[in-house]
């Protein structure tokens, strides 16, 4: 079992959207009894086949199977399901304590407590959306709670040409144009077949989301390096005083690498952490130092078409 295990984990390796393997890298874990390994595996192989659009008869079943075992052996997800009805019960009983002594105000905000954690509770849902109960002037009213900033997904790219955007690097060989409703990257118009930055004209704020979908319409042949990242940042670095100051790009490389498909791409930076979700698999990690924040895209040995290309600013 830890043979055929081996082999599996070297599948995935060399490709990581391999359900198949995934799925039989999880069954042979639970064999081997390392339930955190199985449990992994299996919700990497759900991951995967959730974000495929239209699913293979054979996927389909490997999906299914995926979920039902998850069910099975996720003891902390059960866990978690018995204490969140537990706690709904414990607020239930409370809210109707409230109104056996008429505090009206204080039933009504735990059946919101209630909708904030199960929003669709038919109890606190037809105590919240019925008629009101009365007023008890007897009970002094909760104090409001600011509400949170909430800030929109926009689009940063207008489909139309490259306004707000700026080419950092091979500026002289136009790499980077734009193909209604598509920004398009050309690697094969560079002999050298070396990478190309695009980045958006202004500064970023410390935590954002940075969103896209990615279609790779051609590999260059006769390439050492196929890559696709994010940049988040630059260093300027001067070795002499006399020479031009080098700029040093800190980005992020994705796992975007499928031809003819359109794959999404999620950029999420937290202060001096990210997470990158790429070909449906997650990535975690910290980011290199770096003095000037920045926003782009690398790309590198490819024909690719970006489309629906967001940004989010995220609260501290």
């Amino acid at each position: 079992m830890t043979e055929a295990s081996d082999k599996f984990r070297k599948a995935v390796s060399y490709k990581p959207d391999f359900p198949e393997a995934l799925f039989k890298l999880g069954e042979c874990a639970e064999k081997l009894k390392d339930t955190a390994g199985a449990i992994r595996n299996y919700r990497r192989c759900v991951r995967y086949l959730e974000s495929i659009s239209e699913l293979s008869p054979e996927g389909e079943n490997i999906l299914a199977l995926s979920r039902q075992t998850l069910e099975k052996i996720d003891i902390r997800a059960r866990q978690l399901r018995d204490i969140k009805k537990k706690y709904i019960s414990a607020l239930l009983a409370l809210a109707n304590e409230y109104l056996t002594r008429k505090y009206h105000k204080f039933a009504q905000s735990t059946y919101r407590r209630i909708l904030s954690i199960d929003p669709g509770n038919k109890i606190a849902l037809d105590s919240t959306t019925g008629n009101p109960l009365p007023e008890d002037k007897s009970v002094k009213p909760l104090p409001k709670t600011k509400p949170k900033s909430e800030t929109v997904e926009r689009q940063v790219f207008n489909g139309v040409d490259r306004t707000g955007w700026k080419v950092e690097s091979n500026i002289w060989l136009d790499l980077w144009s734009v193909r209604k409703p598509h920004l398009i990257f050309n690697g094969d118009k560079i002999a050298s077949k070396e990478p190309s930055i695009i980045l958006l004209d202004k500064p970023p704020p410390e935590n954002y989301i940075f969103s896209m979908e990615v279609f790779i319409e051609k590999k260059i042949s006769n390439v050492r390096n196929y890559s696709i990242g994010i940049v988040y940042g630059q260093e300027r670095q001067t070795s002499n005083e006399r020479e031009a100051s080098l700029v040093v790009p800190r980005q992020v490389i994705c796992r975007v690498h499928k031809i003819g498909v359109w794959e999404k791409l999620k950029f999420t930076k937290q202060g001096a952490k990210y997470v990158l979700e790429s070909a449906g698999v997650t990535d975690r990690g910290n980011l290199e130092l770096f003095s000037y924040p920045q926003i782009g895209i690398w790309a590198q040995g490819y024909v690719i078409r970006f489309r629906n290309i967001a940004f989010k600013e995220l609260d501290k």
